[in-house]
């Protein structure tokens, strides 16, 4: 055997050993986590199904005539109720480590922020009709549309629940001081409830790197490796805002359970224990201090 062909051998037996080990790691890495499971049945897909079914207007929503916001909330009553009662059961993103299921998923979130705006004409229908203790329960669908395309997911699905969650939250605010004892009391409540089972901000990221581990093998792991310097930041920018969104729909809680109280007894509330039991199970614990919040907001 000539030494060239020795060398060429070797060099042949090296590269056949990377190959397999290359395998066996991507292999590992693959497995190195799993992927939440999803309950059954799941909320999340038939609020998928709900967003396929419902015919909405098209265009600019914000151009939408009041004729046409009315017609829409009387003919597409069904499948709205259907998102309602989608929402307040369990649920979770179906994540499949592939990626024809992640460019499916893009398509699904676009179609979901695109419900979310309909349940928004669904208060302008309400409110049109002046039913406004309706038009804020409509908000409430809102904010748990918001989580249920959070909960399970990865950061992707997070920043398009918060993004729906904020609009949601912005704009039952505004609504408060119209809004009756009974109703703000029954949002109040129907929020805390949909709290506690709010997806966890660490989940969310520990679900993003299983879910890459397992679509990309060693490729992730070796994106982890490289990206470490960038790591810290992009965790900190990512649970800042998960954090800002979820207070300020606490605040609210507080500002519903609170103006319940008012209301009811005829006198201001003044402290956060106030509301609790007569209303909330326990007063919301701020997510910046991990604490109970120690004072009410302003009032809008």
């Amino acid at each position: 055997m000539t030494t060239a062909f020795r060398w060429a051998f070797r060099i042949l037996a090296a590269l056949g050993i990377l190959v397999l080990a290359l395998k066996v790691a991507d292999r590992s890495v693959r497995h190195s986590g799993t992927l939440p499971e999803v309950p059954e049945p799941n909320g999340y897909t038939a609020m998928i199904q709900a967003a396929r079914n419902i015919q909405g207007p098209e265009g600019d929503i914000a151009e939408v005539s009041d004729d046409k916001v009315r017609e829409f909330a009387a003919t597409q009553r069904e499948p709205l109720d259907q998102v309602r009662r989608a929402v307040r059961g369990p649920s979770g993103v179906p994540l499949e480590a592939d990626l024809k299921w992640a460019d499916k998923q893009l398509t699904e979130l676009t179609q979901l922020k695109r419900l979310a705006v309909l349940v928004g004409l669904r208060s302008k229908a309400d409110l049109l009709e002046g039913r406004t203790n309706a038009a804020a329960r409509a908000w409430v669908d809102m904010i748990l549309i918001g989580h249920t395309i959070t909960r399970g997911g990865r950061k992707l699905e997070a920043l398009s629940g918060l993004a729906v969650e904020k609009v949601a939250t912005a704009s039952l605010r505004s609504m408060v001081p119209m809004l009756d004892a009974s109703t703000c009391r029954g949002l109040a409540q129907d929020l805390e409830r949909a709290e506690e089972s709010r997806e966890d901000a660490d989940r969310i990221l520990e679900t993003e790197k299983n879910w890459c581990r397992a679509t990309f093998g060693w490729v992730a792991k070796a994106g982890e490796i490289f990206g470490k310097g960038r790591e810290p930041l992009q965790r900190k920018d990512f649970l800042t805002r998960y954090r800002d969104t979820e207070r300020s729909t606490r605040r609210l809680i507080l500002t519903l359970a609170a103006r319940s109280v008012a209301l009811e007894t005829g006198h201001a509330v003044t402290n956060p224990s106030d509301i609790v039991p007569s209303v909330l199970k326990a007063v919301p614990v701020d997510p910046e201090t991990g604490a109970p919040f120690t004072e009410l907001p302003k009032m809008p």
